[in-house]
């Protein structure tokens, strides 16, 4: 089962989408996309994790952002899970 930000590391990948529209669309800088994808942070902002909700259609739900992450890059860190606060 992949964890949220892979999910929507593949959601971006799968859609032919960039890290800027992805960025420009939901609201946030590129700076902070970047961070939640390679999981080096956790989105903290509920209105985010709605606009991300929205725009992948569900695909990725506020409730799966919720969920624990893991250290280092999403997709390719294959460390044991971590959860967040």
């Amino acid at each position: 089962m992949l964890i949220a930000m892979e999910k929507l590391a593949a959601y971006i990948a799968q859609n032919g989408y960039t890290q800027v529209e992805v960025a420009r669309a939901i609201g946030c800088s590129e700076a902070a996309l970047s961070l939640w994808l390679t999981g080096k942070r956790k989105i903290d902002n509920i209105a985010y994790a709605a606009a991300s909700e929205s725009w992948t259609q569900g695909a990725v739900t506020v409730e799966d952002l919720a969920r624990p992450v893991r250290s280092g890059r999403c997709c390719q860190d294959k460390a044991k899970p971590r959860l967040v606060s």
